[in-house]
């Protein structure tokens, strides 16, 4: 640890701070403002609070669509249409499941529910291991 000063400096370089509020906060520190040194650190961590909050609403509403996807995407024929199921107004994901027999130690009810674990999708026992990766083509 070195100045307070300038580790109040490096902190707020780190965390993006823009030049005019890292001299502010420095100034104020060597002055020894406190209570002004104090609110350009807060107002910062509020800053990087609303990011962490926009992007984790990003986050979530990517695995909303991640979870409807593997539930509602409807398989195309060759021919371009889609499949029988979509055709009688189920999902392809339904009429494999009613083909499929009931898993074993497992009742008929949570046979169809969704498999979701702290709030993320889990891969559907016997899904191969792909289906938990993300892929980065390009």
């Amino acid at each position: 640890m070195g100045d307070l000063s300038t580790d109040v400096e490096r902190c707020l370089c780190d965390c993006a701070c823009d030049a005019e509020r890292v001299q502010r906060a420095k100034s104020s520190c060597e002055e020894g403002r406190a209570r002004e040194t104090k609110r350009v650190l807060l107002s910062e961590r509020q800053r990087l609070l609303d990011e962490m909050h926009a992007s984790q609403r990003g986050i979530d509403a990517i695995d909303h669509m991640l979870h409807r996807v593997a539930c509602e995407c409807v398989p195309r024929s060759a021919h371009g249409r889609a499949t029988d199921a979509a055709a009688e107004g189920r999902s392809a994901r339904d009429a494999e499941a009613a083909q499929a027999p009931a898993p074993q130690g497992g009742s008929a009810a949570s046979a169809g529910a969704a498999d979701v674990h702290d709030g993320f999708p889990v891969a559907p026992q016997g899904a191969p291991a792909a289906w938990n990766e993300v892929r980065r083509d390009g």
